[in-house]
């Protein structure tokens, strides 16, 4: 398992301390599974709320190290990159990343059309169902490269307060209507996805 601790500033993966400085990442999948994922959220995100070169350094610092991780751990690298899109792409770029999630992606579709072409994949959120960005999204996109996110408290499909893991089978039934599958099938392939992903070296 891996997790960051924002606070302490370190990385833990099965009983090793590995230090690091800004960001945090968590790990959301059962340790009993073997599944070792490297998660990085909100890294170079912060550039939208704290501004600077010295900040932005500091995140692509620990965005660096937490790539090296992945690489070694031969896992994904799951980046929240909002307000920070061209950023974070060039950067992953820079560090030539094969096995890259990009987590409720909120770029122009020329950076969409990026990350399709580098082989990396996109999760959409469950306000798939009214957001037509993510509805765009979906349509350039192969089905080969999507996921769906459990993404709470926010982002509920019918644009109410509180969000719930649930309501994730939205985003499946987004995903079918745009890409005119049967619900089945996208089931079936996004969970083909996770396994080439995430438990397949490549």
């Amino acid at each position: 398992m891996v997790t960051f601790n924002e606070n302490k500033r370190n990385l833990k993966t099965q009983g090793e301390t590995r230090n690091f400085e800004g960001g945090r990442a968590y790990e959301p999948q059962s340790p009993e599974r073997g599944l070792y994922e490297v998660v990085v959220n909100n890294l170079l995100e912060n550039s939208y709320y704290e501004s600077g070169e010295e900040s932005l350094e500091k995140q692509k610092s620990a965005l660096k190290k937490f790539v090296e991780l992945s690489k070694e751990l031969d896992k994904p690298i799951i980046v929240h990159s909002r307000k920070a899109e061209t950023e974070t792409i060039e950067f992953l770029e820079s560090l030539e990343v094969d096995k890259v999630l990009m987590h409720c992606f909120s770029g122009k579709k020329k950076l969409i059309r990026k990350i399709i072409d580098n082989g990396w994949h996109l999760s959409v959120p469950a306000n798939i169902k009214n957001a037509t960005h993510f509805q765009k999204l979906v349509e350039l996109t192969p089905i080969g490269q999507l996921f769906c996110e459990t993404d709470s408290p926010f982002l509920h499909p019918d644009k109410l307060p509180d969000n719930e893991p649930a309501n994730v089978v939205e985003s499946y039934k987004k995903i079918a209507e745009i890409k005119n599958l049967d619900l089945k099938k996208i089931e079936k392939q996004i969970e083909e996805n996770y396994y080439k992903l995430f438990e397949n070296p490549q």
